[in-house]
């Protein structure tokens, strides 16, 4: 089974590191696939290696010809490639990169593990949605 975790930019190694470590543990996927970036998709890589779980990082192609479409393209791959999807939010409501990813993945009929970081809410708790 393929993993892919996607998330906030926004996120710490430690406020996500425990979340990331749990699934992965759970999950036991033979790969952990990422977009890259700094925030959850680095802290994904990180956790994943230290586990000894093989990873695939995905980085956005050809961004001089495609601008930002490069960025959708890298998501669409992450969720065709991942049979579960984790998705860490820093807030309430799903955006940006990550819901992108997220909306894809489900209309693909994927797995979609969303996760909400909301410290006003949740006074620095998180919340699990299934």
């Amino acid at each position: 089974m393929t993993l892919g975790i996607v998330g906030s930019r926004k996120l710490s190694f430690s406020e996500c590191q425990e979340v990331i470590s749990l699934v992965i543990n759970l999950l036991a996927p033979e790969l952990v696939v990422s977009g890259g970036a700094r925030g959850v998709d680095s802290h994904a890589v990180q956790v994943a290696r230290s586990a000894g779980v093989p990873i695939a990082v995905f980085y956005p192609l050809n961004l001089e010809q495609a601008g930002k479409a490069a960025f959708f393209i890298r998501n669409r791959r992450i969720a065709r490639s991942a049979d579960i999807l984790l998705c860490l939010y820093a807030g309430s409501s799903p955006s940006g990169g990550t819901a992108y990813t997220h909306q894809f993945a489900a209309k693909l009929g994927k797995i979609i593990i969303p996760v909400f970081f909301n410290k006003e809410v949740f006074h620095g708790q998180l919340s699990f949605a299934f």
